[in-house]
């Protein structure tokens, strides 16, 4: 389905700024002054991974590549090639110069080619997103997602004469390249905050960042070891087997800490029922925790899934939440995952796919939920036992094999706050580069809209004035380009 409204009128009755035009120029559909070459339906029987010609596809506007080949017969017109325009005419209707090899025009996608020397291909790269845009945005507000060659070729292109074009241009490309290092740079940052985090948890999980306090800690003041405490309790009841030398390999730790199995901290493992699918229901007054609510250090309750158990039912008391309790992934892609419970739920169970851990002490579970996401502590151990192809499994064998170097309850509270101040401080600054992006993306559309109001370099209307010759508007030019019969 196509616009069914003049493309200028959408133009017209637009208040975009990036579609403004200075009163000294011109305009002219974009049809006119250039070739549009819509991309060719390729039988996907012939597509490939490794032989024949590039293809490029819709999802590869904007890339510079792509992933896919072509090995059949093919016409020579459908090949784009470094430097050819393209548009995709799905989706957001992204367009882009191809920067690689030569590539064959898919459907879904066209290729724009200036025919005259009225305008410069540069301008045409800075002026024709606006213009997309708005038709994307018309487009969305009547579920329309599809863009014709024709619609394309009808877009009102501002015409000023092609001296003033190539002026605008060299100073938008001027200004641009200093935005866009200003961009790039900023866009770097939550990487650098990402491994920051985890420089922080392979601080506070190896005791490199409470080193301080142990040695302001007297000994003799110091609590009897945690796990001492579980092996002696627990010693009563069952016999947990101890962590092995072999699942501590490469752990990092104080002497003063002590080696545990995830099985010797834990009164509970367990996971939910496959079972429970039957009793989903939209309305219900359960919540099932699934894969996509456990996130690193995040339970994420923004996706629910309701579900109405029996209250007979013996899964209910099993799998269901409380608070302080470390909820992992055990199935599916993001396997791995680990996440704490920070407050009181009422009717929360998991699913199959994540494993429910309490522990045995109160006060345990933040330091846990730390070690268990630190990329150089548990985090590490479950990517090495990660298994299944396609379907990543965790067991609960792992799980309970899991080694946690484990400090005192006194020494894990001042890790976790101090975490939780250097986390802290990571989120002020990412808010600030998100403040920072969202003004430098904002800087860029004012410096546009200045530039296409005529306002970012002189006019040849107002350079006229100055030297005192007679203005030429592009109204000769679009004489020479535009036929007789469309002037009419």
């Amino acid at each position: 389905m196509s616009l069914t409204v003049p493309v200028a009128e959408i133009v017209s009755e637009s208040h975009d700024p990036l579609l403004a035009a200075h009163p000294s120029w011109n305009r002219i559909p974009l049809g006119e002054i250039a070739k549009i070459l819509n991309g060719f339906a390729f039988p996907s029987r012939f597509f490939s991974k490794g032989n024949g010609t590039p293809l490029l596809r819709i999802r590869d506007v904007g890339r510079g590549r792509t992933d896919c080949r072509y090995d059949g017969p093919f016409d020579d017109r459908y090949l784009v090639r470094d430097g050819d325009l393209v548009v995709g005419m799905d989706g957001d209707f992204r367009c882009a110069r191809w920067h690689g090899s030569a590539a064959l025009l898919n459907q879904r996608v066209c290729k724009v080619t200036l025919q005259d020397d009225a305008y410069d291909p540069s301008f045409l790269d800075l002026v024709l997103p606006g213009y997309l845009r708005a038709l994307k945005e018309r487009t969305s507000s009547v579920t329309v997602t599809h863009l014709s060659s024709r619609s394309l070729a009808e877009i009102p292109m501002p015409l000023p004469p092609l001296a003033e074009q190539r002026r605008i241009a060299n100073r938008l490309a001027e200004l641009m390249g200093r935005l866009g290092l200003a961009q790039e740079r900023v866009a770097r940052v939550p990487t650098i905050l990402k491994r920051f985090r985890q420089s922080v948890l392979a601080a506070a999980c190896s005791g490199r960042l409470t080193e301080d306090w142990r040695v302001a800690t007297p000994d003799e003041v110091r609590p009897e070891p945690l796990i001492s405490l579980i092996r002696k309790e627990r010693a009563k009841v069952i016999r947990r087997a101890p962590v092995r030398p072999a699942d501590a390999i490469g752990l990092e730790f104080p002497e003063e800490w002590e080696l545990a199995s995830l099985d010797e901290l834990a009164s509970r493992i367990t996971s939910g029922s496959r079972a429970w699918k039957k009793h989903y229901r939209e309305d219900g007054s359960g919540t099932f925790i699934m894969a996509q609510n456990v996130r690193p250090l995040f339970f994420d309750r923004s996706v629910r899934q309701g579900v109405e158990p029996p209250e007979d039912d013996s899964e209910r008391e099993r799998t269901q939440v409380a608070q302080d309790d470390l909820l992992i992934t055990i199935v599916g892609a993001n396997t791995g995952d680990v996440c704490r419970v920070r407050d009181r739920l009422d009717r929360h169970y998991v699913c199959q796919s994540v494993a429910l851990i309490r522990p045995a002490v109160s006060g345990v579970s933040p330091f846990l939920e730390l070690f268990l996401n630190s990329r150089d502590h548990g985090r590490r151990v479950f990517d090495d036992w990660i298994y299944g192809e396609g379907r990543p499994h965790l067991s609960f064998d792992q799980l309970r094999a899991t080694a946690i170097a484990v400090p005192s309850l006194d020494e894990q509270r001042v890790i976790v706050s101090r975490v939780r101040e250097l986390f802290d401080l990571a989120d002020a600054v990412e808010k600030r580069v998100s403040t920072a992006a969202i003004c430098t993306e904002k800087l860029i559309q004012a410096v546009l809209a200045k530039a296409f109001r005529g306002e970012l370099v002189p006019t040849e209307a107002e350079l006229s004035r100055r030297e005192g010759r007679g203005f030429e508007p592009a109204s000769p030019l679009l004489l020479r380009v535009v036929p007789a019969q469309a002037r009419s």
